[in-house]
């Protein structure tokens, strides 16, 4: 069975037009669904709803900000903090 992720977990997009793309867990849907963001392409004001099958984890996490989570959006400190996992898109 696939590890389930959790909010702030970076994951990486394995299928759809942004496939390679990495992205931090804003929500978790159901068991089936997650609300995911980047910060610059799909903000967290306006989340990708994404089937689980289709996210990779790769083992790190993002704090969100109280803010983020109650919905105030801080998609600067969202990216900044997806950048520094994702080492600018290398090897994650």
């Amino acid at each position: 069975m696939k590890e389930l992720p959790k909010t702030g977990d970076v994951v990486i997009s394995t299928a759809g037009h942004d496939a390679g793309d990495a992205l931090a867990v804003i929500a978790i849907v159901s068991e089936t669904y997650v609300l995911l963001a980047d910060g610059i392409k799909r903000t967290a004001d306006s989340p990708k709803l994404k089937k689980i099958k289709h996210i990779r984890l790769v083992g790190h996490s993002v704090r969100l900000s109280d803010e983020l989570s109650r919905g105030i959006t801080d998609n600067k400190t969202l990216s900044a903090e997806i950048a520094a996992v994702d080492n600018g898109g290398s090897n994650v």
